[in-house]
């Protein structure tokens, strides 16, 4: 499950594809929003929602398509880690520690393939209503922006 960067990124990389006809900021929102999670202490249940196909996932609202399209590449990510766990664990201990490590270089590495990182910064200076839904709190929700 990637972090930040990199789900930004790749929602990034397909929004004029696939999701020009939704609101960028709110589509970019919704995609980073899910992982409030670990600040709120929320369950991953609570935000993230499975999407049955990129089609569902188009007709949302930009918001909610965004929260779907987060857990879209979660289960990309895992996909593919899971495919290569044979070697890519054979150079590298498999435990949380450098499962977390991994997700931090490749978020740093993507940061620097974007370049519009002061419009998306800006993006997080609006709350959305729908925010308020998924149990994590006004306050928390601010933090989050912030």
């Amino acid at each position: 499950m990637p972090w930040p960067a990199t789900h930004i990124l790749v929602a990034e990389k397909v929004y004029d594809q696939y999701f020009s006809h939704l609101d960028h900021k709110n589509f970019i929102l919704g995609t980073s929003f899910p992982d409030i999670r670990y600040p709120a202490k929320l369950s991953r249940n609570q935000t993230h929602i499975h999407a049955r196909s990129l089609q569902e996932i188009q007709s949302q609202n930009a918001f909610t398509a965004g929260v779907l399209f987060h857990n879209f590449v979660d289960n990309l990510w895992n996909a593919h880690i899971n495919k290569d766990q044979a070697s890519l664990f054979s150079a590298i201990p498999l435990n949380v520690p450098m499962l977390h490590t991994m997700k931090i270089l490749q978020d740093v590495y993507i940061y620097e393939k974007l370049k519009d990182w002061p419009e998306i910064a800006q993006y997080f200076e609006t709350i959305l209503p729908e925010e308020s839904l998924f149990g994590a709190g006004e306050k928390m929700v601010a933090r989050w922006h912030e």
